[in-house]
């Protein structure tokens, strides 16, 4: 974990996230009521949810776990983690959903793979486009998708920045939730 006056690491209190309870950074977030046009005609907001705050800024996508790139160990856990911080969550058979998100991008076109002919399209055998692809994939419905969105990408390069990532992150990647905790602190 880098210094927070540490610059050449990203962090969440730093401008471009505008996420600290500073007074001075409250007052003048770069990203919250930005102006349209001259003499406030309108305005618009670059926030985002995650964890249930609300953040103004733009995200750090190595914050997240790139489903291209990762195991199906780490879908499993992340999705475990999630559905352990929200029990209104209903998910399916962790490891199965992991299995199929795996399975869905392997470019091998021999061996055994999910079948879709009766969804009318085909496996796709190669990386995620986007994270809303998701929905094609067995097992993952929009409520799962929802739940996971906010760890999840599909643009970052699969290095974890453990200076902006959220707690369930940190879960999926092995590390025991008190040792997540204290790092989050830091």
């Amino acid at each position: 974990i880098q210094s927070k006056t540490d610059h050449t690491i990203d962090s969440l209190n730093e401008p471009w996230s505008c996420n600290n309870d500073n007074e001075e950074t409250t007052k003048n977030r770069l990203f919250k009521e930005i102006e349209i046009v001259k003499d406030g005609i309108g305005t618009f907001t670059v926030a985002y949810t995650c964890d249930n705050r609300v953040f103004y800024g733009i995200q750090d996508e190595q914050a997240r776990v790139n489903i291209n790139y990762v195991s199906k160990d780490v879908i499993k856990n992340l999705i475990d983690s999630v559905a352990a911080l929200n029990p209104t969550m209903t998910v399916g058979n962790s490891g199965d959903i992991a299995a199929h998100i795996k399975d869905w991008i392997d470019p091998d076109k021999n061996g055994q793979h999910d079948d879709y002919s009766g969804e009318g399209y085909p496996r796709k055998g190669a990386i995620f486009d986007s994270v809303d692809e998701l929905l094609l994939v067995k097992g993952v419905d929009q409520s799962l998708l929802d739940n996971i969105r906010d760890y999840i990408t599909v643009y970052a390069d699969g290095k974890i920045n453990v200076n902006t990532v959220p707690l369930p992150v940190l879960e999926a990647l092995g590390v025991s939730p008190e040792n997540a905790r204290t790092i989050i602190a830091e």
